[in-house]
């Protein structure tokens, strides 16, 4: 939990009417670790090619789900378990921040941007780690409002978990994420 969302708390209570009990859950959950994600860590991660979008997004258990996200197609893959690592501006060390730089500098070291189903994938089974950063997965895309392009992404609002679309040619800042899939 960051000194912002520190401080946003009483707001955020009063606007929710959260419990003392819930902002005490809240505080707690952001002082808990879980498994140690970097851009230097590169872990497995396994997918089941049998559900559908309905059944992962109900693994997920999402607090929210942007519009759009229900009309998305889900890759086919022929991996039961595939390689990925999260990586960061500072790490990939772009040109610039778009989204196609990153995908070309994922590209240089071996990794291929990660797509819909890879993210569904990560939500699901390691549920809280979209809490510390945003995470985008450049290699799906689809039309949203006035014919732009969107990509998936996980993140949170009012400390609530979510997964939305964000827009592909947007100038991504510092604190995403973006999930790289290991190139065979």
């Amino acid at each position: 939990m960051n000194l912002n969302q520190i401080i946003d708390l009483p707001r955020l209570a009063e606007e929710k009417n959260l419990s003392l009990k819930k902002i005490i859950e809240i505080i707690d959950f952001s002082q808990k670790t879980g498994p140690i994600f970097d851009s230097f860590t590169q872990f497995s991660l396994p997918i089941n090619k049998e559900k559908s979008l309905s059944d992962l997004l109900r693994d997920g258990k999402y607090n929210l789900i942007g519009n759009g996200i229900d009309s998305m197609n889900l890759e086919k893959t022929k991996k039961k378990i595939v390689e990925l690592k999260i990586f960061d501006l500072r790490q990939l060390k772009p040109k610039d921040s778009s989204s196609e730089t990153i995908c070309l500098t994922m590209e240089d070291q071996g990794f291929r941007a990660s797509n819909f189903l890879e993210l569904l994938h990560l939500g699901a089974i390691y549920p809280d780690l979209q809490r510390r950063f945003p995470i985008v997965a450049l290699g799906s895309t689809c039309i949203v409002a006035r014919g732009r392009i969107g990509v998936p992404y996980l993140t949170i609002r009012d400390y609530q978990r979510m997964i939305s679309l964000n827009f592909f040619n947007y100038s991504w800042k510092p604190q995403y994420k973006f999930l790289g899939t290991k190139i065979d």
